[in-house]
């Protein structure tokens, strides 16, 4: 990583049982996102989660406790995410429907109120 640089590439390998993994993370200046493992791209970042799976607990994680239900919901769906990709898919496909839903109401709550 450079700093003031627009983009990054981070590497890294993984040893699991005695077989290395390569993996790349870049940023692209324009904002494209790309994931490797071994030198293959993924299509879909989705397919990574999971792969190595994990789970980082830092000191503002006390909100998991202490802060609303959102914080919790979080970090389950992504401990869940990592363990079934059928989850995983299902939250996907769920977000965008939750996103598609509150854009009609959006754009019903704006007919209504020029009347």
């Amino acid at each position: 990583m450079l700093r003031g640089a627009a983009g990054f590439r981070i590497e890294g390998h993984f040893d699991n049982d005695g077989k290395v993994t390569a993996v790349v993370a870049i940023l692209r200046e324009t904002g494209k996102k790309e994931f490797q493992v071994d030198g293959e791209a993924y299509e879909k970042f989705s397919r990574h989660i999971g792969r190595f799976p994990c789970v980082i607990i830092a000191p503002d994680d006390i909100q998991i406790v202490t802060g609303a239900s959102e914080e919790r919901r979080r970090f389950l769906d992504a401990l869940l995410s990592q363990l079934d990709p059928v989850y995983l898919q299902q939250l996907i496909d769920y977000n965008k429907i939750l996103q598609q839903r509150n854009g009609f109401f959006e754009i019903a709550n704006g007919a209504a109120a020029d009347g």
